[in-house]
Parts: structure tokens; sequence; C-alpha cells
């Protein structure tokens, strides 16, 4: 009776061994998917920065050319944090990169 459950034993740890070594599979699987993708995806923010730096320079253009002077405080300070988030964006992807 022993040996009955004693194998029965064996034949569940083995069974629960393998369900967690499935699952290891799947989730390094799915790791897999994703870091693969990751050349991808820097390089499209990296696309996404370019586009937003031509149109930060495009308004702050604009505004400079209709009148600099007239320029506002609050326009200035816009530009300024544009231009700031942008770097940062950029150094975050170029550290990713």
């Amino acid at each position: 009776m022993a040996e009955v459950l004693g194998i029965a034993a064996s034949g569940i740890a083995v069974a629960q061994g393998a369900q967690v070594l499935c699952q290891a599979v799947l989730t390094i699987s799915r790791l897999w998917g994703e870091v693969r993708d990751v050349p991808d995806t820097i390089q499209n923010l990296v696309e996404d920065l370019e586009l937003a730096g031509q149109i930060i320079g495009a308004i702050e253009v604009e505004l400079l050319e209709s009148s600099p002077e007239s320029l506002s405080t609050l326009q200035r300070l816009v530009v300024k944090c544009c231009r700031q988030a942008l770097k940062d964006l950029t150094d975050l992807v170029d550290d990713l990169g």
C-alpha cells in the first residue's frame, strides 16, 4: 500500500514539475518575442522623436518669423519646455539603443 502511495506521489510530483516547466517555457517564449521586437520599437521611437523635433522647429520658426519681440513669455516657455522634453526623450532613446 505504501508503495502505491509513493508511486502516486511521484507521479503527481512529476506532473507538477512538467507544468512548471511548461509555464517557464511559455514565459521565456513571450519574453523572447518582446525582446526581439525591441529594436523595431526603438526605431519607431526615434522616428517619432525626429518628427516631433521637426514640428517643434517649425513652430519655433513660425513664432520667431511673425515677430520675435512680440512672443509672449508663455510662448517662449512652451518652446523651451518642448525642446527640453525632446532632448530628454532623445537621450533616453540613445541610452536604450
